[in-house]
């Protein structure tokens, strides 16, 4: 028997329009709405680089014990269905944008007696935002404008 839940986490960025910034994280997550993106993702020697810009979302996990460690990846769109969270990403106040997506989702893989596990999927648009850097380090770095 498998149930699934799901609790949603949104991060956000306001910006005063007095903002001097050449251009500041609203401007670059609207520029990046609607776009193929860069992800970070994993290679054979253990180390992270970034893809080349065919992905539609980033993802980032934090591991369930410990937020020290962590999975980054390009999104593959047939894996789930996200066309909600494309919207949510694209569809914005002129000057709001939505950063992050992060759910925590629960998993009853087993019988109704044995504890179902969570985890914990940040989902983002933005290329290069899926930085492979602990958790709070993750959060932290996407409310700046991500250079590459």
């Amino acid at each position: 028997m498998f149930s699934f839940s799901r609790v949603v986490l949104a991060s956000t960025v306001l910006f005063s329009p007095m903002a001097t910034l050449a251009l500041n994280t609203v401007e670059q997550a609207k520029q990046d709405a609607t776009g193929l993106l860069r992800c970070w993702e994993p290679t054979e020697d253990g180390n992270y680089s970034l893809s080349k810009p065919f992905f539609e979302l980033c993802s980032y996990m934090p591991a369930a014990n410990n937020f020290e460690s962590f999975h980054v990846n390009g999104v593959d769109m047939s894996s789930d269905n996200y066309e909600n969270m494309i919207k949510m990403f694209e569809e914005q106040h002129p000057r709001h944008a939505l950063v992050n997506l992060c759910l925590q989702e629960a998993y009853q893989l087993q019988k109704p007696a044995i504890p179902s596990q969570s985890l914990i999927r940040c989902i983002c648009k933005r290329s290069g935002c899926n930085l492979p850097v602990p958790f709070l380090q993750f959060l932290d770095a996407n409310k700046k404008v991500i250079e590459q």
